[in-house]
């Protein structure tokens, strides 16, 4: 299965329009600050221990309440693992019958991959246990008791259906909030690690309209099925998602590459500023599949896998498995993008380009200092680095490279034409001059690294 452009598709096109999820839910770490149907921070502060639906309006309350008690999700045991999946599962199982006559084969073209999770050693005992959780709390709604020889082959492929196809919806921040599913429109688009598309959520309450929301949008991709379809179909009716919902995370997909028509459109399911043995290590513990994308298989590694292995070799705390990512990261990533953002604007305000340099040049190297919480051993301080293929570290580069031109052009004006003076013009109008390549070879063939970083 994949998804392939029906006509020529520019760079920045929206591919299809805003996509309502098939079901969703919020961690369980979100349940008390954020609205349940449509994933809005609340205007009240968090309820402490608080593990049930709440919400930020009428109109999201009388949407999703109604599915959220009727899903037998508050049956679930407080200490149930990926709880978020097994939520979003049983709000699924609202809108498939009763039995299961196809475990692979009822899902609307999603696919379950109910084999291969189910045989999986790292998956099945979850699995198994997940499908018996939820199988009790459907029980137990109405009163009555899971029995040892009752069959739970239903919610197991459900819950294949949401681990193999869930994504992760973050807001602005990038914070993970819940997951949602999709209908095939966008779960059918394959990964690639060399993508020329990318995705993005509109989280916002009912009728406000995000930035770059256009309802209007098309869309300008088509299904391609291979002959090697077993475990899908199609089903016209589920594509309309479970019935009541009208409000929820919706995903727009966008293309960051020229796309000719008949083109498979590929997004990437992982960070791509990673080196490749990180990707692959994400996919196959996430998502079961090795990616034999054309970033992967070539030999030998492209200069941007090379140079994220020297750096992740030399640095590992850039690797992604390394971050603590909490409030106080979350806080010191805002307060370094608004540091850098206000260097640049002073530097096209004022002129002061050795000000401008010097200010970026020290972000750069040695990070942005925040304090956090005041343990027993006094108060501690988070380092925070942009990794160096961050799309704000990009722009600092771009602004060194003018910054080092103008001081370079600046310095033979103004200074005398001794040798000396001469050389320093010479080493600022290199380093200028490799700033601007190295953004060029990245814009040429790094493309999809900017589109997403």
């Amino acid at each position: 299965m994949e998804m392939r452009a029906k006509q020529d598709i520019e760079i920045g096109d929206d591919i299809t329009p805003p996509l309502l999820p098939l079901s969703f839910s919020l961690h369980d770490s979100f349940l008390s600050s954020h609205c349940s149907s449509c994933f809005s921070p609340l205007s009240f502060p968090p309820l402490p221990h608080h593990y049930g639906s709440l919400y930020c309006s009428a109109p999201c309350s009388s949407s999703h309440s109604p599915i959220s008690s009727s899903s037998a999700e508050s049956f679930l045991p407080l200490t149930c693992p990926r709880s978020s999946d097994l939520r979003t599962a049983l709000r699924l199982l609202l809108s498939l019958p009763s039995t299961c006559p196809h475990l692979h084969r009822f899902t609307n073209g999603l696919l379950t991959n109910y084999l291969k999770l189910t045989s999986s050693p790292e998956f099945a005992a979850q699995i198994r246990q997940g499908a018996i959780a939820m199988a009790a709390a459907r029980k137990l709604r109405k009163g009555l008791s899971l029995d040892q020889s009752d069959d739970v082959l239903l919610e197991e492929a459900v819950l294949c259906l949401v681990v193999t196809n869930a994504v992760e919806v973050q807001d602005e921040s990038g914070r993970s909030l819940g997951i949602a599913v999709y209908d095939p429109s966008f779960s059918w688009i394959n990964h690639s690690c060399s993508p020329n598309a990318c995705y993005r959520f509109i989280v916002s309450p009912p009728n406000a309209t995000s930035f770059g929301e256009d309802s209007g949008s098309a869309l300008l991709i088509v299904p391609s099925v291979s002959e090697e379809n077993f475990g899908v179909c199609s089903c016209s009716e589920y594509n309309k998602g479970t019935e009541g919902y009208k409000y929820g995370p919706k995903i727009m997909v966008r293309s960051i590459k020229r796309i000719k028509k008949g083109e498979e459109v590929c997004v990437s399911y992982t960070d791509l500023l990673q080196p490749k043995a990180m990707r692959q290590s994400y996919l196959w513990f996430n998502h079961q599949f090795t990616c034999s994308c054309s970033r992967c298989t070539v030999f030998p590694s492209t200069f941007v896998d090379h140079a994220l292995e020297e750096i992740l070799a030399s640095n590992p705390s850039f690797s992604s498995a390394g971050l603590d990512l909490n409030l106080y990261r979350d806080e010191a990533n805002k307060k370094l993008s608004h540091y850098v953002d206000e260097t640049i604007t002073e530097f096209l305000l004022v002129g002061d380009p050795e000000s401008c340099c010097k200010k970026l040049e020290s972000v750069l190297e040695g990070g942005f200092h925040v304090e956090q919480l005041e343990s027993e051993d006094g108060k501690s301080r988070l380092n925070c680095k942009f990794h160096p293929f961050n799309h704000i570290a990009l722009n600092s580069y771009m602004t060194l490279a003018s910054a080092y031109r103008i001081r370079s052009s600046d310095f033979l004006a103004f200074q005398s034409k001794t040798d000396e003076s001469q050389l320093k013009a010479f080493e600022m109008s290199r380093i200028s001059a490799g700033g601007g390549i190295f953004i060029n070879h990245c814009w040429k063939f790094c493309l999809e690294l900017i589109g997403v970083a």
